[in-house]
């Protein structure tokens, strides 16, 4: 394609990019949304363009956060994800933990029943076991798409390995 055809995969890579940026935003920013809606209560309900006052302070919180990440380079980056990527599998344990203990022995039969490829409630186990890795597919695909993104100015292969 050229130097100049080669601008065409990298506008739609830059899409992407802007669009993975925004949904990352949006969707960090709903989780602290719900923190503070969890510790200070809903506020009076009022919206502007669909969100509540809460949610765009959350919005605005988290956007912040990233472009203080990104201003400080790839170092900061790195350092950053170090101990943000354990810390999100730490929650999600502790998370389902907390599912668990709260759906009690009713959940035991379900996840025997995905597993067991019985149908239950008119799905198969086969359609549920689709479900879960559609699911672990999208959510490591953000993180295969962002990989060029932390990559791209770094000068050797050792910059990108944690130390």
């Amino acid at each position: 394609m050229g130097v100049r055809g080669a601008n065409l995969p990298a506008m739609l890579r830059a899409i992407v990019g802007i669009f993975w940026y925004g949904v990352q935003t949006y969707f960090a920013s709903t989780a602290v949304s719900l923190l503070i809606t969890a510790l200070l209560g809903a506020g009076d309900g009022s919206t502007f363009l669909g969100l509540s006052g809460v949610a765009w302070l959350s919005f605005v919180i988290v956007w912040l956060f990233q472009i203080a990440i990104f201003w400080q380079g790839i170092e900061r980056i790195k350092h950053f994800l170090n101990w943000a990527g354990p810390l999100v599998y730490v929650v999600m344990v502790v998370l389902m933990l907390v599912v668990w203990f709260q759906a009690g022995s009713e959940l035991l039969p379900a996840i025997g029943s995905i597993f067991s490829g019985n149908e239950a409630e008119g799905s198969s186990g086969i359609g549920a076991f689709m479900a879960i890795v559609g699911t672990l597919v999208a959510y490591f695909a953000a993180v295969v798409i962002n990989f060029g993104d932390f990559t791209r100015f770094v000068k050797t292969e050792r910059q990108m390995k944690p130390e």
